[in-house]
């Protein structure tokens, strides 16, 4: 039997060279026949037989020459007809023009898949997560955003003592995100490996009862939003009705205080990321503790909730 000497590499779509791979070309035969034949076993079969004979007819047509991607699938379209698969190559064709369709969509939109994400997928990383340069063109491929997060995130390895090396370590969560089987949260894939450094997706800041508190905590806030981060709000410290006030200024400083939250409410509310709230259930006059009012403007752009005791610590006796 005469040996068969495949081509030795591809020429892709984007003018890359790869090492040729006829598992790829079985693959997406079985894919097709599958499809028609419902059966793993015939369908495996089918694909074993057709990928044969188009690794032969490449190895005669292409020898000493590099074959293009179409060139292998103008190749797999003619010899399933001509081995008697007519309903697996239409399949074949149909998954073919759907792919087609989805590389048009993904460059109008501007976007370089090189993980074959659905389109929908590719919008959410293009919005969201892809850096962008200063005129917002996006400057890196998913692959390379699943290096970038899974190379920042390996290096916290440098601080335990392991078996595993952080490359190790880093090749192990870049196949986890590339193969879909972990994602970590928004902040991560925004911000691993960029001077903001970000990974935590939630805080909960604590506001004192004191107008420069409740601004440190409007500040904490803003500066968390920025980089994606949501937050909630404790209000524990609130006083409750009937407390005594020290400064005879206080219901001064509570006006300006109102206006000023106001404003900075109002400059903050387009920045992204959840916000929550949460006060004690020791506090039953809670609508007339004294600081409240100047709160109100806080919680209106907020998921109030009156805090259960369940997740808070139980009351001093």
């Amino acid at each position: 039997m005469t040996k068969v000497t495949t081509p030795a590499k591809v020429k892709k779509r984007d003018g890359s060279f790869v090492k040729f791979d006829e598992t790829k070309i079985r693959n997406a035969i079985l894919k097709a026949a599958f499809e028609v034949l419902g059966r793993k076993e015939n369908a495996r079969t089918v694909a074993r037989r057709a990928t044969e004979v188009v690794v032969e007819k490449l190895s005669q047509q292409y020898k000493g020459k590099i074959p293009d991607i179409e060139n292998i699938q103008d190749t797999v379209e003619h010899v399933l007809m001509c081995e008697g698969y007519s309903h697996i190559a239409k399949s074949y064709i149909l998954y073919r023009e759907n792919r087609s369709q989805l590389r048009f969509t993904k460059s109008a939109l501007g976007l370089k898949d090189d993980l074959k994400l659905p389109v929908n997928t590719m919008e959410v990383l293009r919005r969201r997560y892809l850096l962008k340069d200063e005129s917002q063109n996006i400057i890196e491929t998913p692959s390379e955003l699943f290096r970038r997060v899974a190379n920042h995130v390996a290096k916290a390895e440098d601080n335990f003592k392991s078996s595993l090396s952080r490359q190790d370590v880093e090749e192990r969560f870049y196949q986890m995100m590339r193969n879909l089987e972990f994602m970590p949260n928004s902040p991560t894939l925004m911000n691993a490996g960029t001077s903001f450094g970000q990974l935590s997706a939630c805080f909960v800041i604590p506001v004192e009862d004191s107008i420069e508190g409740i601004f440190e905590a409007l500040g904490n806030m803003a500066e968390i939003h920025q980089s994606g981060g949501g937050t909630g709000f404790s209000f524990s410290k609130l006083r409750p009705k009937s407390d005594i006030v020290q400064s005879t200024s206080w219901p001064t400083a509570l006006i300006i205080g109102m206006r000023d939250a106001k404003i900075a409410l109002a400059t903050i509310s387009s920045l992204k990321g959840q916000r929550s709230s949460k006060l004690p259930p020791p506090l039953p006059t809670i609508k007339t503790s004294t600081r409240f009012s100047l709160t109100a403007y806080l919680l209106n752009s907020l998921n109030s909730s009156m805090a259960r005791a369940i997740s808070l610590s139980a009351p001093e006796p």
